[in-house]
């Protein structure tokens, strides 16, 4: 006879409830924002990963200074979704809902309190979409937070031997992937494992053998995957462009690395022109390490301090200090947010009631009314208030307009400084150094530079999108290329010009599409182009002809 299944407790339906209340507050959070012009960095891995698909090489032709991992997951939500808008929203979905479940794993492992644990994945619903640390779109930060979660759940989990050892390997892997999204990441695992050894050997010198265990496969996995990652390049020929895109490129990219921590100090760990959100977390995780101390949970209170450190550490490194770095502090401070109310909550019944009531609700009234507040803004000024310009919001209307004319995956000659233009446009780059920056920061920058002209001379394309004059960068020949075999389009966008050969079919189609694009633009701008000023049904060109 079958045997009848135990209904759920009461307490793991409430639980379950409040998961999916927080899933569909995530969603909806995003979803409102879902038409907010997408960002450089987003943009850039876009165009790279959906050439991946097409078979070109990292590093010797497509060209990033990052490690390979954000381009090889947009290219894996690119091949599900397709190449548009549409598989960004999915990627920041899905790796955002992943976030809450593991912050809720996370602080239930730390707290054994389910109110503790539902409660800091309900502030991370609304945390992790803040408009200061540039939160609700995937930048890399949102992608690596659920992968450092979910590998200190693990490892901490097998510390307490709540897993077999073997979960080691599995928080090597996840370590592994995220140094493989920005090397400087690895102080996560070597903190973590510092922690744990420390507490091993003060505290629980029975343990230690088993920490050691553990640490050295999690270092294992880290060195093999990194020794295959090399040895994949090698294969392809492109390990040396690999080493200086991603490793020697960035010692001037970044500068002193001791300089960056000096000056992260100096400007304060947490400035107030990006973190401001985060300030009641920072006095929530300190009271949280506070009553660690006091109770002489010695093993939560190394591991927070360390997590800490390194997370400031990762932030300070690259020495170009943006919001959306500021991510990484989302975890660390919810757990430590987590050890408060659990340590509140221990407190004789009618103090910890009062007190939680108190701490509790006053995150979630400033958090919830600081979104309610960006909620507010339309999409385009989100952009602009992360940003002091209106070039993502260009870049699309660039790329929208392009697409009208353009058959889907055509490929372009891009030079600029926001490949938007491309993902908006569906469109692909002959060129496989899609931001002009990287031409001018250091003694690599020549040869990307050659290489881009190289690509320009060999042709294969129609229209060519300009950000900025070529020559300014000392590229004469695609200048001079394109004085001598393309024609200026007119527009009104004041930083993209578009370029079209000779002859091509495209140029009259172009002509009709282009400055209509700008015409919802122009009153954002506080001085319309000359030529460009708006009559009653018509832009002019800056010949004054009517188009």
């Amino acid at each position: 006879m079958v045997q009848p299944q135990p209904a759920l407790s009461r307490s793991t339906l409430l639980t379950t409830l409040a998961l999916l209340a927080g899933l569909v507050l995530l969603v909806c959070l995003r979803l409102h924002t879902a038409d907010e012009p997408l960002e450089r960095d987003i943009t850039i891995h876009a165009a790279i990963g959906n050439e991946l698909l097409h078979g070109r090489n990292l590093y010797s032709d497509l060209w990033n200074h990052k490690p390979p991992a954000s381009f090889f997951v947009h290219a894996a939500f690119i091949k599900v979704f397709g190449f548009g808008p549409q598989y960004v929203l999915a990627m920041n979905l899905v790796f955002n809902a992943l976030g809450l479940l593991l912050v809720f794993g996370l602080g239930l492992s730390f707290t054994r309190d389910r109110l503790v644990a539902v409660s800091v994945a309900l502030l991370w619903a609304l945390l992790s979409f803040d408009l200061n640390l540039q939160a609700n779109q995937p930048n890399s930060e949102s992608l690596v937070n659920p992968l450092i979660v979910a590998g200190i759940l693990i490892w901490y989990a097998v510390s307490e031997r709540r897993l077999a050892i073997g979960w080691s390997l599995a928080a090597g892997a996840l370590f592994f992937v995220v140094t493989y999204f920005k090397q400087q990441y690895v102080l996560v695992p070597m903190a973590i494992a510092l922690a744990l050894l420390m507490h091993a050997a003060l505290f629980a010198r029975a343990d230690i053998g088993h920490q050691f265990r553990a640490t050295g496969l999690v270092a294992l996995v880290g060195c093999v995957g990194w020794l295959l990652a090399f040895a994949v390049f090698w294969m392809q020929g492109s390990l040396q462009a690999f080493v200086e895109a991603a490793f020697l490129y960035n010692e001037g990219y970044g500068g002193d690395w001791l300089l960056n921590l000096k000056r992260s100090y100096w400007m304060g760990i947490f400035p107030a022109y990006f973190t401001s959100s985060l300030y009641p977390y920072i006095a929530t995780a300190v009271l949280g390490l506070v009553g660690a101390l006091l109770t002489r949970s010695w093993k939560l209170l190394l591991l927070m301090l360390a997590w800490s450190c390194a997370t400031w550490m990762s932030v300070a490194l690259p020495g170009r200090f943006f919001g959306h770095y500021y991510q990484l502090w989302i975890p660390p401070l919810l757990m430590g947010t987590a050890l408060c109310l659990h340590y509140l909550l221990r407190l004789p019944r009618v103090p910890a009631v009062a007190a939680t009531v108190v701490v509790l609700g006053g995150l979630l009234g400033y958090t919830g009314m600081r979104t309610a507040s960006d909620l507010s803004l339309p999409a385009h000024e989100w952009a602009v208030r992360k940003y002091p310009e209106d070039q993502f919001a260009e870049a699309r209307a660039v790329g929208e307009a392009l697409a009208r004319v353009l058959p889907a995956q055509e490929k372009i000659f891009y030079f600029g400084r926001d490949p938007g233009v491309l993902l908006y446009g569906g469109l692909r780059p002959v060129n496989g150094k899609v931001y002009v920056r990287w031409y001018t920061d250091n003694q690599y920058s020549p040869p990307l530079l050659a290489h881009t002209e190289a690509q320009f001379a060999a042709g294969g394309f129609d229209v060519a999108v300009v950000h900025r004059s070529p020559a300014s960068f000392g590229a004469t020949g695609i200048a001079s290329g394109l004085q001598r075999d393309f024609v200026l389009v007119p527009d009104c966008f004041p930083h993209n010009e578009v370029w079209v050969r000779r002859g091509s079919p495209y140029l009259e189609g172009l002509q009709s599409s282009l400055v209509p694009a700008s015409r919802e633009l122009l009153p954002r701008y506080g001085e319309v182009p000359a030529g460009c000023e708006m009559t009653d049904s018509t832009l002019l060109s800056a010949e004054g002809r009517a188009l």
